[in-house]
């Protein structure tokens, strides 16, 4: 299954540590977010590999999703107050996991095996 992209970073709520969106899908063992922007050369690079991989992670329950930024303003003024506060971003493309309750497990590092190293993760 291809990942989900979430457009309205508006809706996500963090309560208690814990995130929740409503594209989050229920059951879910764990949640990956792949946060990217639209004219950053490694995202483009680094998507089809995620594409990838979120078949192999839909196998194991574990839905995969991703936000895009682009250069409005209006969209970057938003990320600013909401996405990198939540996501901790620094960069991009950002890996982050979260457990079925949405609590943050961790940022994937390794890129060139994601369903691996989330695998590995205690979630």
């Amino acid at each position: 299954m291809a990942p989900t992209q979430i457009k309205d970073v508006s809706a996500f709520i963090l309560q208690d540590l814990n995130i929740s969106h409503p594209d989050i899908k229920q059951g879910s063992k764990a949640f990956v977010v792949l946060a990217k922007q639209s004219w950053c050369g490694y995202c483009t690079k680094f998507w089809p590999d995620y594409e990838r991989q979120s078949e192999l992670l839909d196998k194991q329950r574990i839905q995969t999703l991703y936000i895009e930024g682009t250069q409005s303003p209006e969209i970057l003024d938003q990320w600013k107050e909401l996405v990198f506060p939540i996501f901790q971003i620094q960069g991009f493309p950002t890996l982050i996991v979260f457990n079925s309750q949405g609590r943050y497990v961790g940022e994937v590092a390794e890129r060139t095996d994601i369903a691996k190293s989330i695998s590995s993760m205690a979630i």
